[in-house]
């Protein structure tokens, strides 16, 4: 039985940097699939006609990862996952637009406005739902650019299902954390030197892996008045979010020596980085 990884690129939860670390791992062997057009359109016969032309392939990510998956004999697809705090995601999205060098509705919204009225743009219905609910469209395969699960609920109920039952997945906030489950993972599934050490990419110069502050907490205060109404529309990635956190939890407790583990990926982090 081959096994594929399938990365669920989500827009700012950490995906260039699991990305490059794929890469670092499966070399040729890893598709970074940038043809969203195709991805949304074709959707699972997409996904399928690339996985039977390239049969050397091991992992492939993208952002328009299609829901549900093609059904392909001999091949295990192993859907893949980073959750991340809403109000932390919010921040990190109106940095890296500002600096976009775009002219997307969002990168021209957010070099005119400061961070509370590029929020309070952000949450007109009328504008893209990037931080609106957007983890849980993306999890349940409506996607920005798809209308086949219009109620929000039933896009939640699907997402949750999913992150409960994903084989492959992870907490940005907790990135080193949920290399360590994750690369057990792998290594249970035959990868066994699998190695999802880092280099941070595409990071906002405000948000980082790893840290004691409390970036969500940060952001409510910034916000004001208006931190009600975005974690009102930001509800089901806030539940998202929690049951990602619990799932974390309980499989890290399952793995022997954590700590002694995570300090060993740290040491193979720094390694990278020098």
């Amino acid at each position: 039985m081959r096994s594929l990884i399938l990365h669920g690129h989500i827009f700012k939860n950490a995906g260039t940097t699991l990305d490059w670390a794929l890469a670092r791992n499966f070399g040729e062997n890893f598709l970074d699939h940038r043809d969203d057009e195709a991805m949304v359109s074709e959707a699972s016969d997409c996904l399928r006609d690339l996985i039977k032309i390239n049969p050397s392939l091991q992992a492939i990510s993208s952002h328009q990862m299609p829901f549900p998956l093609p059904e392909l004999g001999g091949i295990e697809l192993l859907p893949l996952y980073l959750l991340r705090h809403p109000m932390s995601r919010i921040e990190s999205v109106y940095q890296f637009e500002r600096r976009q060098d775009s002219d997307t509705r969002g990168a021209i919204a957010a070099k005119r406005f400061d961070f509370k009225a590029y929020v309070a743009w952000r949450m007109q219905t009328d504008v893209p739902p990037t931080i609106r609910n957007y983890q849980c469209l993306n999890i349940s395969g409506a996607g920005a650019a798809r209308s086949s699960i219009d109620d929000e609920t039933s896009r939640f109920a699907i997402a949750a299902d999913r992150i409960a039952n994903l084989p492959l997945f992870g907490v940005v906030d907790r990135y080193d954390e949920s290399m360590i489950v994750m690369e057990a993972k792998l290594q249970d599934m035959g990868w066994d030197n699998i190695d999802l050490a880092y280099k941070r990419q595409n990071i906002s110069p405000q948000v980082f892996l790893r840290g004691n502050d409390d970036p969500a907490a940060r952001v409510s205060k910034d916000l004001g008045e208006l931190a009600p109404q975005v974690l009102e529309k930001n509800r089901y990635d806030l539940e998202l979010y929690q049951l990602a956190q619990k799932r974390l939890d309980h499989e890290i407790a399952e793995i022997a020596d954590f700590e002694k583990k995570l300090l060993d990926f740290s040491a193979r982090c720094a390694e990278l980085d020098n």
